[in-house]
């Protein structure tokens, strides 16, 4: 017995005797205590019992929880429905797909979600589902809403309750399997579609493998209608053929190839002849399944015919046959290539007709074009077998001669194609001659150089030729191009120079020597170059000056002259200042009209405080131009000066209709002065020109004391030049002007007289000849010695009755004697030489000489400083 039954017994004995109350007094006290004890019993089963209800219930609950948390958010949608197809449950999923939440959704019928056409099949599901029959399904589509429609597979169950009139629902969504299935059978279709009615030939193919997995051949699974119309076969009998049997070789066509797209998967394309005919098939394999392969094929034969048609129209003249501008392209970029790989030189010929255009006018465009086409062959029969020969168009020629040695061994070559263009033309009772010019470049060149580079430097050349006389050919200079790349490359430089305003003015002072007065300022460039430093205008003014920058910069610089000029009136210093102008500004026609509104833009500078400076040599270009231009400044109140004055031609004509107030002489004659008898006539003539004709003449260049001595006594009092101050920039110009003092000696220097000339000339002639006699005995020279000692013209004045007497007066009578010393001494001297004596031999006698000669100058000074007036003559 269980101890649950014997537990059951004891309850059921101690109820019967809890029944027989009277019984109870006549228990003794054993079956008192019996009793209880059966009672407690009963009460701890009844206490076990409630305990495994307890637990029951617990896990009951535990397990509802578990089975609605599966059924909510279960992936699938549940729909539990009463008879009438009302919703009475749903779950998270059902939700989604009808778009609302339990609480809205609960009560409704499920029929007006279901799809219009669906409406039906939904009726027959729900009569299925009510009946004893089996689980019933159906492919339904909701519409909720403006949602998409949603395409859902649903399932049916009957409650386990018969008396349960309700039935579960479940419905998967299979919206995208279902779009996929539709996309996949319609791509099917159109590929079937495509794939009947596509005119390249397509097959499918499956290889065949021997048994170490080696492929020996393929099998046609399927073909398409193309692939029977292209190749001739029936469907029928090539289907499950070896491409053995189909095509007739062994192995059949290509097997490497598409066993290796089989097995790889990676595609191919590829062109190949295919039948005997002649045909041409662009064939292209890939992969759809393992171990099977499909072509596509189709037959290119026109295709190529009419491409190979193609590159000729693209590549070659349609006149002559020969190679036109993008053939050229190619070969003469390989015959580059070769010339530095082997290096050899290579030879560009531009070749152009001279007189085709008068033949193509007077005999019509037919005979110019027969005139080409039997020139082209000529000229290509002048060249060597590998060398090129194209046509560029019209009557222009290139050929390409590689392979040479050196430049002269293209010399032949070039001989042959001028033969071959003059040699006279005939055709249908027509006779004509022409001529070529022809331009050569070479390759390789000291720069690096491309091929259009090239091209372009024949082109260059063969103009050139064009202009020396036609007929004949010319060779390209690099280095004269080089030279004219590297001038272009310099004016752009100084263009972006004045743009960046890196240019700037010093300032160099004009003054009178003897009374010290600063009578003005030059206004000289300087270029401030943010690489090379400050840069002298010598280094660029003479890149610009035919160029029409140089208009530009000289207008900068008159504008920076007057700002400058501003300036310095605000601190009180009131300097003229003269600037230089070339000749292509100056004979700009609106040089009037630009100078006045420059002025008129700097109305505190007088005019008057602006002087122009004019190079004679561009002031005589044109005469007329040039004296109407500096009347009209002269009426505005500008002056102007005639620069580097003495170095043009100095015609009394032109200096009359030059109406200059100042002449500026040249610093090569000052320079010179000392040393030079023919710098001393042409300053004497400078100066007595200024005089003759009232103008003012200043002496440029001056680099000593006694070189100012010299032009005092000729004249000329005023001067610039690095004696008295090197150009300095504008700040420095006040401190300069407030400090400077003049030489005392050139206050007390006098103009000497007329009859005093002749010792000057004098006093020169000699410095020039002792230095030349000096210079000879020390080192090489040019010329015999001997001609270093010539007559002079000295004894011969000192002879006259004015030099004589001048002696005498001035006590100075040993000059004569110590000029004959001199000369004998110099002619001893000279013999010494001329035999051989050595320089160290003669040190002693020319020691003498030198002293001799300082003698002697020193009393020619004393003669020219003297009052003496000399008798007049009779």
């Amino acid at each position: 017995m269980s101890q649950k039954d014997e537990a059951k017994e004891l309850r059921q004995a101690a109820e019967a005797r809890l029944k027989a109350k009277n019984d109870m007094a006549r228990l003794d006290h054993a079956d008192q205590a019996r009793l209880v004890h059966e009672l407690q019993v009963h009460q701890v089963e009844l206490e076990i019992q409630n305990a495994e209800l307890r637990e029951a219930r617990d896990d009951l609950e535990i397990a509802l929880t578990q089975y609605t948390e599966l059924y909510d958010f279960a992936p699938v949608g549940y729909f539990t429905l009463d008879r009438l197809g009302h919703i009475l449950k749903l779950n998270v999923a059902a939700q989604r797909l009808l778009g609302g939440d339990s609480a809205s959704l609960s009560g409704k019928t499920l029929h007006q979600f279901v799809a219009t056409e669906d409406q039906r099949k939904f009726a027959l599901l729900l009569q299925r589902a009510l009946s004893p029959a089996a689980r019933s399904s159906a492919d339904l589509t909701l519409i909720t809403g403006d949602a998409p429609p949603r395409r859902v597979y649903v399932q049916s169950d009957v409650a386990n309750n018969p008396r349960d009139e309700t039935f579960r629902l479940a419905a998967m969504d299979v919206t995208e399997r279902k779009l996929a299935e539709d996309a996949r059978r319609l791509s099917e279709s159109k590929f079937n579609a495509l794939y009947s009615a596509m005119s390249e030939g397509m097959a499918l193919h499956e290889m065949v493998l021997d048994l170490h997995g080696n492929p020996i051949d393929y099998i046609l699974l399927e073909v398409n209608p193309a692939y029977e119309s292209i190749l001739g076969l029936d469907r029928a009998t090539v289907i499950g053929c070896r491409g053995s049997q189909v095509y007739g070789l062994t192995p059949p066509p290509h097997l490497e190839q598409f066993a290796a797209v089989a097995s790889t998967g990676h595609p191919i394309l590829f062109e190949t002849l295919e039948d005997p005919a002649g045909r041409v098939f662009s064939i292209s394999a890939f992969s759809p399944a393992p171990n099977q392969f499909a072509t596509v094929f189709v037959d290119i034969t026109a295709q190529r015919a009419l491409k190979r048609q193609l590159e000729r129209i693209a590549h070659f003249d349609s006149l002559t046959g020969l190679p036109n501008r993008v053939l050229l392209a190619d070969r003469l970029r390989q015959a580059m290539y070769l010339a530095l790989r082997h290096g050899k030189c290579l030879a560009v010929a531009f070749i152009d007709l001279d007189g085709f255009k008068a033949v193509n006018d007077q005999y019509g465009h037919d005979v110019g074009d027969d005139l080409l086409a039997r020139l082209a062959v000529r000229m290509k029969h002048a060249l060597r077998e590998g060398d090129t020969l194209a046509r560029l168009g019209g009557d222009e020629f290139i050929a390409v001669m590689g392979d040479l040695a050196n430049v002269e061994a293209s010399t032949p070559m070039l001989e042959r194609l001028l033969d071959a263009a003059a040699e006279p033309f005939q055709a249908n009772g027509v006779a004509a001659k022409v001529s070529a010019s022809i331009g050569v470049s070479f390759f390789p060149q000291i720069d690096d150089i491309d091929a259009d580079q090239l091209l372009r430097q024949a082109d260059q050349a063969m103009y050139q030729a064009k202009l020396a006389g036609k007929g004949r050919y010319q060779l390209f200079d690099a280095r004269q191009d080089r030279s004219a790349r590297d001038y272009h490359d310099q004016i752009a430089q100084i263009r972006l120079g004045l743009e960046r305003n890196e240019f700037l003015l010093f300032y160099q002072p004009k003054v009178n020597m003897r009374t010290g007065k600063v009578i003005g300022l030059e206004a000289l460039i300087r270029w401030q170059h943010p690489i090379r430093g400050l840069l002298s205008p010598a280094v660029f003014l003479p890149l610009i000056e035919d160029h029409p920058l140089t208009v530009d910069m000289g207008e900068w610089v008159i504008n920076s002259a007057l700002i400058q000029i501003e300036t310095w009136l605000a601190q009180g210093l009131n300097i003229p200042v003269s600037v230089n102008i070339g000749a292509l500004q100056l004979q700009q026609p609106n040089f009037i009209e630009r100078l006045r509104n420059t002025l008129a833009a700097h109305p505190d500078v007088k005019p008057g405080s602006l002087e122009l400076e004019v190079l004679e040599t561009s002031a005589l270009q044109d005469v007329s131009k040039t004296s109407r231009v500096i009347s009209t400044c002269s009426e505005m109140g500008v002056r102007f000066a005639l620069d580097d004055f003495g170095t043009g031609y100095s015609s009394l004509t032109y200096l009359m209709k030059l109406p200059a107030e100042i002449l500026k002489i040249d610093q090569s004659f000052v320079h010179d002065l000392l040393m030079d008898p023919e710098a001393l006539a042409i300053l004497e003539g400078v100066i007595g020109l200024a005089t003759a004709f009232q103008r003012q003449s200043i002496a440029e260049g001056l680099d000593s004391v006694e070189t100012g001595i010299m032009l005092m006594r000729l004249g000329c009092e005023q001067a610039q030049g690095y004696v008295i101050s090197p150009p300095m920039p504008a700040d420095r110009v006040p401190a300069w002007v407030a400090g400077w003092q003049p030489d005392p000696r050139w206050a007390a220097t006098r103009v000497i007289r007329p009859d005093q000339l002749p010792l000057l000339h004098a006093e020169v002639e000699h410095r020039a000849w002792l230095a030349t006699i000096k210079a000879a005995l020390d080192g090489p020279h040019a010329v015999p010695l001997r001609m270093c000692v010539h007559p002079c013209r000295f004894e011969a004045w000192l002879a006259t009755e004015r030099g004589a007497h001048l002696l005498l007066k001035c006590g100075k009578h040993e000059l004569h004697d110590m000029h004959r010393a001199l000369h004998d001494q110099a002619e001893a001297l000279v013999l010494r030489h001329e035999q051989g004596e050595s320089a160290e031999g003669l040190e002693p006698e020319l020691g003498a000489f030198l002293q001799l000669k300082h003698e002697f100058l020193s009393c020619l000074e004393a003669l020219i400083s003297s009052d003496v007036v000399p008798p007049a003559r009779r």
